[in-house]
């Protein structure tokens, strides 16, 4: 069973609803919604439905992408051939979306592909240092994400 700071984090920060909780932690949905409601956070209109994530989810290029490209992308049709965005597309792909899996450091859902910095022959993308060997990634929630990046920024 999930604590009750894991399952408001959920809820709030990652948009997770309560049938989805639920899930990974093994109580019922209304079980969850009845405390997600007695810590005064629920708010049945703020979730969105599972294709509303998806969709965000493939448009989250700070570009809207038409539904012909996004039914492309959700087909494998279009794909960039080089780069950091390149190696992303292909992590998803290939391992599957980060969010359907938890962080490598705290245990807790994940939300980006993580890049280790361990990578002998790392490259650069417009000031973005990426892999192109995708075990040099990991699913990470967004607190740890951005820990590790700040923490080699400073020790590189």
């Amino acid at each position: 069973m999930l604590s009750d700071e894991a399952i408001s984090h959920l809820y709030i920060e990652y948009n997770m609803p309560a049938s989805k909780i639920a899930e990974i932690d093994g109580r019922c949905a209304w079980t969850i919604r009845q405390h997600l409601k007695s810590k005064g956070v629920f708010q049945p209109w703020q979730n969105p439905s599972p294709d509303a994530v998806a969709q965000r989810a493939l448009t989250n290029t700070g570009k809207k992408r038409s539904a012909e490209a996004v039914a492309n992308l959700r087909a494998g049709q279009e794909k960039e051939e080089h780069g950091y965005h390149a190696v992303h597309f292909r992590l998803t792909r290939d391992r599957g979306r980060a969010a359907d899996q938890l962080c490598n450091d705290c245990g807790l859902l994940a939300l980006h592909w993580s890049y280790d910095w361990e990578d002998p022959n790392e490259l650069t993308d417009k000031g973005k240092i990426y892999s192109r060997n995708q075990d040099h990634y990991q699913p990470r929630c967004q607190s740890c994400h951005f820990a590790l990046d700040r923490f080699r920024w400073v020790t590189k």
